[in-house]
């Protein structure tokens, strides 16, 4: 039997799953096959929890959450299942192909979906001109910080892997440099935190109030794809040994 591990990186993509209790140690059960884990930002904390997911009987990972758009034809919400992910040295890091494509049949019918390469980037990337750069070096549309690390996790483990984004950020959106420090590594914001900065900096306005209407537009996609509300239809449907192709 698969059973599913999903990891998920914000306390904000987690309620997208149903889940707005949890503590970030555990080991979320959504259904009898599917398990969750909510890992906190970053690629070291991604192995964590997708190691933890297999040693709780998870033989297949996912990647889900939001993504930044790197090319600037996708807009917040675009849906991405892509077939290729790409390390932060550019490598290409295992997809279960046969995972893949299934994911993009079954979602293709209800959104637009985008299967071109993602990437990985070790910070948050704040300028449309860092966005821009990566996109025109690498040729990947978008970027997280988490997806390559699980897919090495996966290939280590043997088992199948494969990502599923949501746009929140677009390629030409701007943050502002204050917003990071006020966040926490589960992407909650301090609201005192960002009182005095937004006082002082009023022209930031803008660029906070388009940040928080695309992350909505993301994760409204997320929660429109846990149709059945234990993600149940993205569980493999694999022979065993496409489950154990994991290239």
């Amino acid at each position: 039997m698969t059973r599913l591990g999903i990891v998920v990186a914000l306390a904000a993509e987690a309620r997208t799953l149903g889940l707005h209790s949890y503590r970030s140690d555990d080991i979320m059960t959504l259904s009898h096959q599917v398990l969750v884990c909510v890992s906190g930002v970053g690629p070291a904390t991604a192995r964590i929890a997708g190691a933890r997911l297999l040693a709780h009987g998870a033989n297949a990972l996912l990647s889900w959450g939001t993504a930044v758009a790197l090319d600037s034809q996708l807009t917040a919400g675009h849906l991405l299942v892509p077939s290729r992910v790409l390390g932060v040295d550019r490598q290409p890091q295992p997809v279960s192909r046969g995972w893949q494509r299934q994911l993009h049949r079954q979602l293709s019918t209800r959104f637009a979906v985008d299967d071109r390469p993602l990437i990985a980037t070790p910070r948050i990337l704040t300028r449309p001109a860092q966005k821009r750069r990566l996109f025109d070096e690498s040729g990947a549309v978008a970027a997280d910080m988490e997806s390559a690390e699980l897919a090495l996790v996966a290939r280590d483990a043997g088992v199948p892997f494969a990502a599923l984004r949501a746009v929140a950020d677009r390629a030409d959106s701007n943050i502002p440099d204050w917003i990071t420090g006020s966040m926490d590594g589960y992407g909650r914001v301090r609201i005192t935190s960002i009182l005095l900065p937004l006082i002082v900096h009023p022209a930031d306005w803008p660029d906070i109030a388009g940040l928080a209407r695309d992350f909505r537009a993301a994760t409204n996609t997320l929660k429109a794809i846990r149709s059945d509300g234990d993600c149940a239809d993205l569980i493999p449907d694999l022979s065993v040994s496409e489950a154990r192709a994991i290239a």
